[in-house]
């Protein structure tokens, strides 16, 4: 039979992952990082990463002892290969800290020779001195030159000349950015760059190219939702002179008579609603957590119209004529929680910035009752904005409600002798939107998907263009999970990674056996079926018997086992083996019709499946390859199987003798595979009919 030439693809799917398939050649560094990780872990590891071969998430129970931030950045410093961190000049420096449960959340910065790298946050949780989980938002590694061909005085005039004017802004920081792969965009590549927090004439973050001064990005830090004050803009157009307006109302005069603007009332009577319901509900006082004024603007003039929104710079939400609904308020606020619940809001453009917009959407839901609690605007100036229920029945285009739909903003393509479209940069032989006129990236169009998985997940349900079906939690249950997972949030935070957030969320509050009023003690069921609603609108794999681990890293996806323990009814009968049900479906597709030649394609979907079936382990047994082929009864699949199990103990250095010894003698007396010329395939096949009992082949 042939034999692939390199155990790279091996070695990297047992110990790593699906995400982990590739080709020959010698084992990448992160692949090296990961088995040292396996060595000392307690128990199984799951780990994800990203295309360019860095770690995107760790789950496991990782010994660090001592403080949890030193046990953090001992550990990278320890593992420097899974970050891509191999050259000198990586480091890491503190972002702060929060909590989740009974966890510690501990944020590190990476930088390259001293310089930030824009969006490359690692986030560890760490309880009993044991890591249990970590997202890295690291953007590939790009080992640039650190100088600048174009000063800080000409990165601000460039800037100037998009404004019209000298933005009012502190001084600019250098960094390495990838822009475009900025909120989940496609990469365009890093380069060294200046980031800008301009105030004035708009509050948004800015970045200048430092080799070219092309102004690559705006990204706006205003999102357009006790102790309050609410004042007159009186048709102010800037946020600082909006805020110097006459006091209409305060915590501690209430409604300064003679008042009699409705918004002021209406801004006033709703902060008190969102207030009682961020501290009542979720512990959380203020928009900081730590009680706050909440400060208010009515009356403000917009020359994009009726709008309403949180103004960072201010602190402050503004409102415009007939904007001040108690959905809106709640909707602005949520957007202030955003910015402080965990290490910074999502970035407002692209994916981070549809995540950024459906947060809002979604407490602002929460906070509300009855039957319009699901849809976004009713009753103000502009009417009903979204519904999360069927989001494609707003919006121009419609709004997605999957995945497959996300509304994308590159444009024609260009040179860097030809200017794009207005609102557009050339970048890398590509226009890309970074303005208002695509709503950076259409992030409340986007926002539709994760607002349709919020309903499917709260209320359970049909998803309304797929058809797939979704049992729900409550919101009592699901308010609580996706707060918790706030703590997690960065400004690079994308779909799939909020995704990996909840699921880990929700997990701790499992552990540490959290109840809910309204809603009782949250489950690992509820974990599941929370999963199953991110998995119905495109984002992860489903978790089809609702046991918090999704098809893909479950031992036993057809049987109910949060605990993943390897002695369930499902592992116990080798002929309802989910191991063997993987096997099949696999079988199937690859198969089919092909004389079995043991091609490399076949093998590597052969132990792809293998990977899949096996959780994390890097290693394979031969039982575990005896009852998955077993059951399926084909001579064929079987010889398969029986080369895997070979194939894994090579890779073990334990060659494969006592594999073919123990197969030869379990053929004795079995006609089964007597169609089988070759006579260790035959070995093989009748080794693996002995199903469910190690008669067959033996793990040293």
């Amino acid at each position: 039979m042939r034999r692939p030439s390199s155990l790279a693809i091996l070695l990297g799917l047992f110990a790593l992952g699906c995400d982990a398939l590739g080709g020959g050649g010698s084992l990448p560094e992160p692949e090296l990082g990961s088995r040292r990780v396996l060595a000392i872990a307690e128990g199984p590891v799951e780990m994800r990463f990203q295309e360019a071969g860095t770690l995107r998430s760790l789950t496991g129970a990782i010994p660090a002892p001592g403080e949890p931030a030193a046990a953090a950045a001992d550990f990278v410093d320890t593992f420097p290969e899974l970050f891509g961190f191999e050259r000198d000049g990586y480091a890491v420096e503190p972002a702060g800290a929060r909590t989740l449960g009974g966890a510690d959340v501990i944020g590190l910065r990476a930088t390259w020779r001293g310089v930030e790298i824009e969006g490359g946050l690692l986030i560890f949780v760490i309880r009993d001195e044991r890591i249990r989980h970590i997202t890295s938002t690291l953007p590939p590694p790009a080992e640039l030159e650190v100088t600048p061909t174009v000063g800080e005085a000409d990165a601000l005039a460039a800037l100037a000349a998009v404004y019209a004017e000298s933005p009012s802004a502190p001084p600019a920081t250098l960094v390495i950015a990838d822009v475009g792969a900025m909120g989940g965009g496609e990469s365009t590549g890093a380069e060294l760059a200046w980031r800008v927090e301009v105030e004035a004439p708009a509050e948004e973050t800015a970045f200048v190219s430092a080799t070219d001064a092309a102004v690559l990005l705006r990204a706006p830090t205003v999102a357009s939702a006790l102790e309050r004050r609410v004042v007159d803009a009186a048709g102010a157009d800037t946020v600082a002179t909006a805020l110097m307006g006459a006091v209409l109302a305060t915590e501690t005069s209430g409604v300064t008579a003679p008042m009699t603007d409705a918004d002021a009332h209406a801004v006033y009577d709703h902060l008190e609603t969102a207030y009682d319901y961020w501290q009542g509900r979720l512990g959380w006082d203020s928009y900081d957590g730590q009680g706050a004024r909440l400060d208010a603007a009515v009356r403000y003039s917009d020359a994009r119209g009726a709008n309403a929104f949180w103004s960072e710079g201010g602190r402050a939400l503004l409102f415009t004529a007939g904007m001040a609904t108690e959905d809106v308020v709640g909707h602005e606020l949520t957007h202030a929680v955003e910015w402080r619940a965990g290490f910074g809001a999502p970035k407002y453009a692209y994916r981070s910035g549809a995540l950024n917009e459906s947060l809002a959407d979604t407490f602002a839901a929460f906070l509300q009752t009855g039957p319009a609690r699901w849809t976004m605007g009713e009753g103000s100036a502009l009417g009903v904005l979204r519904d999360m229920t069927n989001p494609p029945a707003h919006g121009m285009p419609p709004h997605p409600a999957h995945l497959d739909g996300f509304l994308r903003t590159e444009g024609a393509g260009c040179s860097p002798t030809l200017r794009c479209a207005e609102g557009f940069f050339c970048r890398r032989d590509r226009c890309t939107c970074v303005s208002a006129d695509c709503d950076y990236g259409h992030v409340h169009a986007n926002s539709g998907i994760l607002n349709h998985a919020v309903w499917l997940a709260a209320e359970g349900g049909t998803h309304v263009t797929e058809g797939t079906a979704v049992d729900g939690v409550g919101v009592p249950k699901l308010e609580r999970v996706l707060f918790e997972a706030m703590s997690l949030l960065s400004p690079s935070t994308r779909f799939d990674g909020w995704r990996d957030d909840v699921l880990l969320a929700c997990r701790a509050l499992v552990d540490e056996g959290v109840s809910v009023p309204g809603g009782g003690a949250i489950e690992h069921r509820d974990c599941g079926r929370i999963v199953n609603a991110f998995a119905a609108v495109g984002i992860g794999t489903r978790d089809r018997d609702e046991d918090s681990f999704d098809d893909d890293h479950d031992n036993c996806p057809i049987d109910y086992n949060p605990e993943q323990r390897p002695d369930d009814e499902c592992v116990r009968d080798p002929y309802l083996h989910c191991r063997a049900w993987r096997y099949g479906l696999a079988f199937d597709r690859f198969l089919e019709g092909v004389d079995i030649g043991f091609e490399r394609n076949q093998v590597d979907a052969a132990i792809m499946v293998s990977r899949c079936a096996f959780g994390n382990r890097d290693y394979l047994t031969a039982e575990d390859v005896a009852r998955s082929a077993a059951s399926r009864g084909s001579p064929g699949e079987a010889a398969i199987a029986w080369f895997i199990a070979e194939y894994a103990a090579e890779r073990m250095g334990r060659g494969s003798e006592g594999y073919r010894t123990s197969g030869l003698a379990a053929a004795e007396g079995s006609g089964m595979c007597s169609s089988i010329s070759d006579a260790d395939e035959r070995a093989g096949c009748a080794g693996f009919q002995r199903a469910g009992t190690r008669a067959g082949l033996e793990r040293e």
